[in-house]
């Protein structure tokens, strides 16, 4: 009977690893993480490529390799990310539940959506990306991007605009 072993990880590849954890903090800096989501996009990347190990090729660029491995990490950490909004407000992220004042607000705003423009912004609000929408209605995703825009700019003209619109 022969058994299966999984190779271990050479200390080699993990003093690599390690020695490239400043580039890592300059990279997530780079593509815009600032304090704890920046060590936290650090942290995933190590774990993320010590549990690949198997995947770098010898002859490869260890510094090129985590970059791609972090950028992985950004997309699969945004994908997670997706918040629920319940009457358009993100209830998970809040640190105070919401105010009867807000909910009145935001239906007001959210009253003057109509047609497609709305239906934009909001998908684009819910993270949504532009070129989903646009294969989803058969446009271009330029197109799109123009569409939300002046939506946008329709609901900061009346005033309602609120944060984040």
């Amino acid at each position: 009977m022969t058994t299966t072993q999984t190779p271990t990880r050479p200390p080699s590849f993990d003093a690599a690893v390690t020695a490239h954890i400043p580039n890592l903090k300059w990279l997530a800096g780079k593509l815009g993480f600032r304090g704890d989501a920046r060590k936290e996009l650090v942290h995933d990347t190590i774990v993320y490529a010590l549990s690949h190990w198997q995947n770098f090729r010898e002859d490869g660029c260890m510094q090129n390799w985590l970059f791609w491995q972090m950028r992985g990490c950004v997309t699969n950490t945004a994908r997670r990310k997706r918040v629920t909004l319940v009457h358009g407000v993100d209830v998970a992220n809040r640190a105070t539940p919401p105010r009867q004042e807000d909910y009145v607000a935001l239906s007001a705003t959210l009253a003057k959506l109509s047609g497609r423009g709305g239906e934009f912004l909001l998908r684009a609000a819910e993270g949504d990306s532009l070129l989903e929408i646009a294969n989803d209605n058969g446009i271009s995703r330029e197109r799109v991007r123009q569409i939300v825009e002046r939506e946008r700019v329709r609901l900061r003209s009346n005033g309602e605009s609120g944060r984040g619109v």
